[in-house]
């Protein structure tokens, strides 16, 4: 599967928008349930779906070009807490992407949604996982948006989107969110 290009950009980025992100983002398909949102060397992946082998090898694509087109590149990864873990196909190609990350990708942060002793849980899990991966790129896992976003912002550093706060990615998450429930934000036909 090779990610798709959806040309639309935040229409809603001015400061005096209420609530608005300052981000206006390149959108970019990776399969049904997953978007990527692309400000410079910033990808921001929305999943609502189950965790599937060929999203994985299509995120690899885009960080390749956005590494290569910016030097570097920094992943925040929101995955909605109403869905399983992935099935052992999508596994292996996931831990064979996060084995394969090198000195390009300044950091990837994955938030797993949700509350509670269960939510808690997988990110432990998780957190272990990663933690016993061979991986030249570090990586975290955490529990909010804005923490997550902050702290690939921060491993970003100068090659962060100017001006870009934590909380204007969690926003941007909020909206593909809102989109994607709405179908406003769909796959190119």
């Amino acid at each position: 599967m090779s990610a798709s290009r959806v040309s639309r950009t935040n229409e809603a980025s001015t400061p005096e928008s209420s609530g608005a992100s300052l981000l206006a983002p390149e959108f970019v398909y990776l399969g049904h349930g997953y978007v990527v949102a692309n400000v410079g060397a910033l990808l921001t992946v929305v999943a609502f779906a189950q965790p599937a082998a060929e999203v994985f090898r299509a995120l690899q694509g885009v960080m390749e070009r956005v590494a290569v087109r910016e030097g570097t590149v920094g992943v925040h990864v929101f995955v909605d807490g109403g869905h399983g873990p992935p099935d052992e196909q999508a596994r292996g190609v996931l831990k064979q992407f996060l084995e394969q990350l090198d000195s390009r990708c300044a950091g990837l942060a994955m938030c797993l949604g949700g509350d509670g002793f269960v939510a808690a849980a997988r990110r432990s899990i998780a957190s272990l996982a990663v933690h016993g991966l061979r991986t030249r790129a570090r990586v975290r896992i955490v529990g909010s948006n804005i923490d997550g976003a902050s702290w690939v912002l921060e491993q970003l550093g100068r090659h962060a989107p100017p001006g870009a706060t934590g909380m204007d990615v969690a926003k941007l998450v909020d909206r593909i969110q809102r989109d994607m429930r709405s179908e406003a934000l769909a796959a190119p036909g």
